[in-house]
Parts: C-alpha cells; sequence; structure tokens
C-alpha cells in the first residue's frame, strides 16, 4: 500500500489529514514491530538460563499481535517470522544458530497464527 502523495489538509490548529496519519502509522508498524522483537530478544539474553521457553514467547505474542492491529496481517506475519528466528537464535541453545527442527517451526506456526486470526484495527469501528 502506497503512501498518499496528497497535501495534507491542514487546519487552523496544525491537525494533519486523518486518513494520511492513519497511512503513515499503518506504513510504520511493519519495520517498528520487527525491530521491537528482534530488540526483546536481545534484551532477554540475560534471563534465557533462568526462563523456560514458554515464558520467553509469550512478549513476543505480545509484539506481533499490536503489529498486526495497527499494521494489518501483512506486517503481523512479518513480525511473527522475525521473531521466531529471534527466539530461536538468541533465547533457545545453541545460540546464535538457527535450527530448523520442530520447536522452531511450532513457534513459528503459533506466532503466525496469532498474527493472521487477528482481525486488524478499522477507523470508525
Amino acid at each position: 500500500m502506497a503512501i498518499s502523495t496528497r497535501r495534507p489538509v491542514v487546519t487552523g490548529d496544525l491537525r494533519v489529514d486523518a486518513d494520511l496519519r492513519r497511512q503513515l502509522v499503518r506504513s510504520m508498524a511493519l519495520p517498528v514491530g520487527s525491530l521491537s522483537a528482534f530488540g526483546l530478544a536481545v534484551a532477554l539474553v540475560p534471563v534465557r538460563q533462568h526462563v523456560h521457553m514458554p515464558a520467553v514467547v509469550v512478549p513476543f505474542v505480545a509484539v506481533v499481535l499490536v503489529t498486526a492491529l495497527v499494521g494489518g496481517r501483512v506486517a503481523g506475519a512479518y513480525c511473527a517470522t522475525v521473531s521466531a528466528f529471534a527466539v530461536d537464535a538468541f533465547l533457545r541453545p545453541p545460540y546464535p544458530v538457527v535450527t530448523f527442527d520442530a520447536e522452531f517451526w511450532l513457534t513459528l506456526a503459533a506466532l503466525a497464527a496469532v498474527a493472521l486470526l487477528v482481525r486488524p484495527r478499522r477507523p470508525g469501528r
């Protein structure tokens, strides 16, 4: 989805057109959500020895959920993929290696299900 090229409507209180603002927020959901997932994985590295794997994945579900709500299903699915790779590389031994085993695919499937089953937020509803 391309960002509109029309000029924003500026009123006396300098508010940007609502459609343009909505497009901007939606277009930023994919990079912000993906970087958030990667940053969350790096932030959890110090506690990876002390936490069980299902508990580690829960914050990633929240990141994928918010990304899918704001950016749509495609942004959510991309964020789910980045999250699965980040969890596997940084939080599961052997560390910094991505292993395509059953646990990786299960994590990816669960996060992708969250992204694809959520209904994106629509304006005016």
